[in-house]
């Protein structure tokens, strides 16, 4: 027997259904949806290919499931829906751990630091130790959508200049040759 994925169209989101046809499969074939070490998902698109225009909460999804995946590519949406997410996260953490330690302490600038300014520095470190594989995974993968080398992330370490040309890269519009990242 042979499967076939059929799709059904919601209102929200697309869902898969596998379909069995009658028509039998030639023995020794592959009849799974999914073949040995492929990297497609069920609806045939690539992992490695990018989410042209997508929302935050499916950048974040995918930033988060390809975590240390180096290889493909991510559209700028993305990118930058990720990157504003940890803006975000460290101007807001860094407003809040001010403001908790200028009310819990006498001098506000003193060197001495409050136990929830300190928790909330803390939770900080951990969230960019968690965050620094997976954001220069999400950067290769930017770089590798304008077909360009992953290598170009390294530029971040070279002080001042460095960070503005790896940011010019990284609005460089998608390039069609950068399909061979794909895997």
């Amino acid at each position: 027997m042979k499967w076939v994925v059929v799709p059904i169209v919601t209102t929200h989101r697309r869902q898969y259904f596998v379909h069995m046809t009658h028509t039998p499969a030639p023995l020794g074939s592959d009849t799974s949806a999914f073949s040995a070490g492929s990297h497609d998902r069920v609806d045939g698109s690539s992992m490695g290919a990018p989410q042209r225009g997508t929302n935050p909460v499916r950048a974040a999804r995918r930033y988060l499931t390809r975590y240390a995946g180096f290889s493909g590519r991510s559209s700028r949406s993305e990118y930058w829906w990720v990157a504003l997410l940890n803006v975000i996260v460290f101007f807001g953490g860094s407003v809040l751990m001010l403001v908790v330690q200028s009310a819990t302490s006498d001098a506000p600038l003193r060197d001495d630091v409050s136990v929830g300014a300190g928790l909330i520095g803390t939770l900080l470190a951990l969230w960019f130790v968690g965050t620094f594989i997976p954001g220069l995974a999400l950067g290769v993968r930017r770089l590798h959508d304008a077909d360009l080398s992953g290598w170009f992330i390294l530029l971040n370490l070279i002080p001042f200049f460095g960070p503005l040309v790896v940011l010019v890269l990284t609005l460089l519009s998608p390039n069609p040759a950068g399909a061979r990242f794909d895997r």
